[in-house]
Formats: C-alpha cells, structure tokens, sequence
C-alpha cells in the first residue's frame, strides 16, 4: 500500500499491469512489471511516465516498441486496488 504523502513529482514506482487479450485462437494474460515516474500531480490523480520495462511476458508483438513510451495516469481511489510500490 502506498501513502500518497510520499508521492511527488519525480517519484519512482514499480508498477505492474496485467491484460487479458486474444490471438484468435486462445487468451493470453500479458503481464509488464515496469518503473514509472510521476509526472504531475491533481487533487484526485497522478500522472505517469514509464522510465523502463523490468519484464514483460506474453505481450502483443506489434506492443513491445510502446511499453517504454507509455504514459498514463492513476486515480488515488485505485491505488490501493493496483500493483504499485515505491522504487
């Protein structure tokens, strides 16, 4: 669980995202453990940069050239529901 007191601008989370998806024939679970930075701070979000891709397992071959680029943002009331620790 992180206290969102130690977020801020430049923090480092390691962050790990699952996905269910289909090649046609079967599903797949991709799995991508990856560090984040923060980027910006709201009153009910943050937002995210991702700054490398630790592992990443069974993911879709024309997805692997956006994992390292991949930004977003996560709302507070879904940390607690998320994969996520301080770096």
């Amino acid at each position: 669980m992180i206290n969102l007191e130690n977020v801020h601008i430049g923090t480092l989370l390691t962050y790990t995202t699952n996905r269910l998806w289909n090649d046609g024939s079967k599903d797949i679970n991709e799995n991508v453990k990856s560090i984040i930075e923060v980027t910006e701070l709201f009153d009910n979000r943050f937002h995210y940069k991702t700054v490398e891709v630790l592992e990443a397992n069974n993911v879709i071959s024309n997805r692997t050239n956006v994992l390292i680029n991949r930004t977003g943002g996560i709302f507070y009331n879904a940390i607690n529901r998320l994969d996520l620790e301080i770096k």
